[in-house]
């Protein structure tokens, strides 16, 4: 069974991961990657780390998702590359 079967429209509707967990029987991590995959594939599915996942019931929600989306992804960007620039050093010896 597909995660989005387990999912209502509207962000209203929204299931925690760990609902979303206990129902399924999968772990976070695989839960996680479950939801990448069908994301890929183009199904619609949102989420909020306030509500949980639920499937887009309008342009709207779906914008909102997509931006969020982005905006992570621009965070783990600048924090890979400060990582990348910073100087091996011994720290607390």
């Amino acid at each position: 069974m597909a995660i989005s079967d387990y999912l209502g429209r509207g962000q209203g509707s929204a299931v925690t991961t760990r609902k979303l967990c206990e129902w399924t029987g999968l772990d976070t991590r695989t839960l996680r990657q479950a939801v990448e995959t069908e994301r890929r594939s183009g199904v619609p599915i949102c989420s909020s780390t306030v509500y949980g996942y639920y499937l887009a019931d309008s342009d709207e929600e779906k914008d909102t998702c997509v931006r969020s989306l982005r905006r992570r992804a621009r965070e783990i960007a600048r924090t890979a590359d400060a990582l990348a620039a910073s100087e091996l050093e011994e720290v607390g010896r």
